[in-house]
């Protein structure tokens, strides 16, 4: 749906929970990934992950700059 929405050239790449998408993102091996907030945030804290939205009408309280 994102990539239909924004015409973006991405593929999709199923993984079998988000701790390992965000792992894999974390190590480069994928460029963006669609994630709760529990895994990602040791790694946004830490500075290794950028988050850039939330799919949420507001935004998230432990994720202040992120856009809804």
């Amino acid at each position: 749906m994102f990539k239909a929405a924004t015409g973006i050239d991405i593929v999709h790449v199923p993984y079998k929970g988000t701790v390992q998408a965000v792992g894999d993102l974390v190590a480069g091996q994928v460029q963006m990934v669609f994630s709760d907030m529990v895994p990602a945030m040791p790694h946004i804290r830490a500075g290794r992950l950028r988050p850039l939205a939330v799919t949420t009408r507001e935004r998230a309280p432990c994720c202040p700059r992120c856009r809804p």
